[in-house]
C-alpha cells in the first residue's frame, strides 16, 4: 500500500490496528490480533485515531487491587552439555513442583557458553506440565545469542514439572527432521530461577454473599470487569450501554472499525471509537465476512451511551461475539425451548421476545449465558403446580448479573464453541 514505509512504521501500525486478545496481556501476545482491513485503512488515512481505546490488558488501568503470596524463588543451575538426551532424567534438565492455586509460575535463566563471556547462546528453556503440555521460551532468532530466555505460564497445573535446556534441534520448515540429542548448541551454564505466585483478591465489601458472588470475583481476577473508583462493585447496579461496550472491548476480540466521520454526535474520544466498532457490522473477529449487524445496535447518529443493557441486548451481543450469528439466524421465529427436571418446556414470554431475535436467547440459554426464570403456577382447579418458563427479555442487566453472563461467555469463547 506504501513501499516509502519503514518496518518501524508498519510494526507501528499492526500494533495501533489490532485486536486485543481476550484474556492475555501484552507480554504474552504482543498487541493481539492483526487486523489487516484497519492497518491498510490506517495506512490511507493516517489521521484515522486507530488505537485510541482498549488496547492489551496490561495498558488498561484497574482499581480491583491483589495480594501476592507464594513460595521462595527456587534457584536453579545447569551445565549445558549438547551431547545429552532429551526428556526426563537428561543432564539438562530438573524436576521441580508447583503448589496447588497458583496464578503463575515465572521462569527466567540467564544461559551463556562456556568462556562466560556473557554473550549468550543459542539455547532455549522447555516446561513441560504434569499433563504433558509443553511451553517454551523458544530462541531469539535472528539473534542467537541473546542471554536471558523466560516462559510465563498463567494458572499452571499443580504437580511435577519438567524444566530442560534444550538448544536448536530442526527446524520449522522441516518438521520432521530433529537432532537425537538435546540440540545444537555450546556447552555452558544455565543458571535461573523458579517463581511461584498467587493472586488474591483484596475482598470487596459489598459483593460478599451476592448470588454472584464466584463469578463476580472470576471476572475481577480475570480484568473481565473492575471494581468502581471506590472500590466496590455496584452488584445491582444496571449496567449502562457505555459501560457494556467497554466490557466488550476487553472480551470480544473486537474489530477496530472506524468511518471517515465520526458516526455519533453524543459520544467524543475513545467513547466515540467504543461505540463505532460495537456497531458495525461484523464487530468482532470471530465473524470473517462482516456480514453480522454489530453487537450493540443505534440509532441513527445517537449511540445513548447512558441507556440501559436489557437481558436481550446481552444475549444477541455475546451470541455474535461467539461468531454464531448464522446459527441464531437460522433460529428466527422459532419457539424457544428449555429442560428442567428431565422436561422440555416453551418459553411461557416468547411472544415478547422479536422473531428475528428469538434464535440469539436459544443459544444463550443453550450455552448457559443466561439463565431462565422458572415459577411453579396452580389455578384454582389445579391438583398439580405447573412449572412455566421465562426468559425476561427487556429486563435490565444488573452488574451482578453482566458477570454471570461474562463468566459463561467466556467458557464458550475459549472453548471455540
Amino acid at each position: 500500500a506504501d513501499p516509502t514505509l519503514a518496518p518501524d512504521d508498519i510494526k507501528q501500525i499492526l500494533g495501533q490496528t489490532a485486536s486485543q486478545m481476550p484474556g492475555f496481556s501484552r507480554w504474552e501476545v504482543g498487541a493481539g490480533y492483526i487486523n489487516v482491513y484497519a492497518a491498510i485503512d490506517k495506512v490511507f488515512n493516517r489521521a484515522k485515531n486507530y488505537g485510541s481505546y482498549g488496547g492489551p490488558v496490561d495498558a488498561q488501568h484497574y482499581n480491583a487491587s491483589f495480594n501476592a503470596t507464594g513460595p521462595q524463588p527456587q534457584p536453579f543451575h545447569i551445565d549445558y552439555s549438547p551431547a545429552a538426551l532429551p526428556g526426563p532424567g537428561s543432564a539438562n534438565s530438573l524436576n521441580f513442583t508447583v503448589q496447588a492455586n497458583m496464578s503463575v509460575l515465572d521462569v527466567m535463566a540467564h544461559i551463556d557458553n562456556a568462556a562466560t563471556t556473557g554473550d549468550g547462546n543459542t539455547a532455549g528453556i522447555l516446561l513441560t506440565d504434569p499433563n504433558g503440555v509443553k511451553y517454551s521460551s523458544g530462541i531469539a532468532i535472528p539473534v542467537l545469542d541473546a542471554p536471558t530466555r523466560e516462559v510465563i505460564v498463567k494458572n499452571p497445573v499443580p504437580g511435577q514439572w519438567l524444566l530442560e535446556v534444550r538448544g536448536v534441534r530442526g527446524l520449522t520448515t522441516l518438521p520432521e527432521v530433529s537432532l537425537p540429542t538435546s540440540g545444537a548448541a555450546t556447552p555452558g551454564p544455565v543458571d535461573g530461577s523458579i517463581t511461584q505466585q498467587q493472586f488474591i483478591l483484596t475482598p470487596v465489601a459489598d459483593i460478599q454473599g451476592d448470588p454472584s458472588q464466584a463469578e463476580i470475583e472470576f471476572v475481577l481476577t480475570n480484568r473481565i470487569m473492575d471494581t468502581a473508583g471506590d472500590g466496590l462493585f455496584h452488584p445491582q447496579s444496571s449496567v449502562t450501554r457505555g459501560d457494556f461496550a467497554q466490557t466488550l472491548v476487553l472480551n470480544t476480540a473486537l474489530r477496530q472499525s472506524l468511518a471517515a466521520s465520526p458516526v455519533f454526535t453524543d459520544v467524543s474520544g475513545a467513547q466515540a471509537a467504543i461505540a463505532e466498532a460495537v456497531t458495525a457490522s461484523g464487530s468482532t473477529l470471530r465473524d470473517y465476512n462482516f456480514g453480522p449487524a454489530g453487537m450493540l445496535s443505534a440509532s441513527g447518529s445517537t449511540f445513548n451511551p447512558g441507556g440501559l443493557v436489557s437481558r436481550l441486548d446481552v444475549a444477541a451481543a455475546l451470541v455474535r461475539a461467539l461468531g454464531l450469528d448464522s446459527a441464531a439466524r437460522a433460529l428466527a421465529d422459532s419457539d424457544l425451548f428449555v429442560t428442567y427436571s428431565g422436561q422440555v418446556l416453551q418459553l411461557a414470554d416468547q411472544a415478547s421476545i422479536p422473531a428475528a431475535m428469538r434464535g440469539y436467547v436459544q443459544i444463550a440459554i443453550n450455552k448457559q449465558i443466561l439463565q431462565v426464570f422458572f415459577t411453579l403456577e396452580q389455578g384454582p382447579n389445579d391438583f398439580q403446580p405447573k412449572v412455566t418458563a421465562q426468559f425476561k427479555p427487556n429486563d435490565n442487566v444488573t452488574r451482578s448479573l453482566l458477570a454471570f453472563a461474562l463468566d459463561h461467555y467466556r467458557r464458550s469463547f475459549a472453548a471455540g464453541n
